[in-house]
């Protein structure tokens, strides 16, 4: 039979695994919940013990799969269309205007913007939603949006692109319009029109990897109530690869509750936890934020 409890030793097996992998740093407090989301794991692969559970994991996982059962276990995939809205109000007002006088003379203005620890999908929509509102009409722009995150169950929802009804409720309704509800009774939901999602595209990505798979700058990265989850050291290492992959004058964004210290010399703080990247040593670019 199962030993459901899990042990302090056995604890901080885990949670030291878990912190090398994907930079995620776990309290004590957090023993009884990883003990309850994997109780059921334990059992559908016959072990007896959460070390025994460690084992597998250390000695049997050469595919990964079953970290990839644990990652989806212990995170948590909070997040709402436009939370912290001033970010979008940003975006709208001030970046979106700016890159399109920037760009005036392109035949098909380019603007990338990478939506770090995603979670299931609804901050990369409002980000699309957002440009299509500022844009006026996507088809005039090479316009595209990145969503990542650690978690494959997470990713699968963003996919969808369905969500429950009532989170219509968290648009603000100057950008409803871009954003559709379908459905009636029990199966209604709130569906991502086809020209947003096709501007979307979702991809498996652990911040904490050596390197990230691919090689292009973006004018924005939010990257926003992630830094939360990780300690000193991995946060300024992880700020120093969002900062790599931002474009001269590009932007960051960080949660509101998680400013920046520190900011490390390439970044100048614009307020609310944004900040923007040098277009080279010592320059700034206008932004009018």
């Amino acid at each position: 039979m199962t030993d459901c409890s899990v042990k302090p030793q056995e604890f901080r097996l885990l949670r030291d695994l878990v912190h090398r992998q994907i930079g995620v740093c776990l309290s004590d407090a957090k023993s009884g919940l990883l003990e309850s989301r994997l109780r059921g794991r334990l059992r559908e692969l016959g072990l007896t013990s959460f070390l025994s559970y460690y084992q597998h994991l250390v000695e049997h996982d050469e595919e990964r799969a079953e970290l990839q059962h644990l990652v989806d276990a212990i995170t948590t995939n909070t997040t709402s269309f436009f939370r912290e809205p001033v970010h979008f109000e940003l975006l709208a007002r001030e970046l979106i205007p700016a890159w399109i006088r920037q760009q005036s003379r392109a035949h098909a203005p380019r603007i990338r913007l990478w939506s770090a620890a995603c979670s299931t999908g609804q901050e990369a929509y409002s980000l699309a939603a957002t440009l299509r509102f500022g844009l006026h009409d996507l088809r005039g722009f090479d316009a595209r949006i990145l969503g990542t995150d650690v978690s494959q169950r997470a990713l699968r929802t963003a996919r969808a692109a369905r969500y429950p009804q009532k989170a219509a409720t968290e648009i603000p309704h100057r950008w409803r319009g871009a954003l559709v509800r379908s459905g009636q009774g029990e199966a209604a939901c709130l569906t991502v029109p086809d020209d947003l999602r096709a501007r979307t595209v979702f991809q498996p990505l652990n911040l904490m990897a050596d390197t990230y798979p691919f090689s292009g700058r973006f004018d924005a990265i939010f990257c926003r109530n992630a830094l939360i989850y990780f300690d000193t050291a991995t946060r300024s290492a992880l700020v120093g690869k969002l900062v790599h992959h931002l474009a001269p004058g590009g932007y960051l964004f960080l949660g509101l509750s998680e400013p920046l210290i520190e900011p490390p010399p390439a970044l100048r703080v614009l307020g609310q936890s944004v900040y923007q990247k040098a277009d080279r040593v010592g320059s700034w670019r206008a932004s009018g934020c």
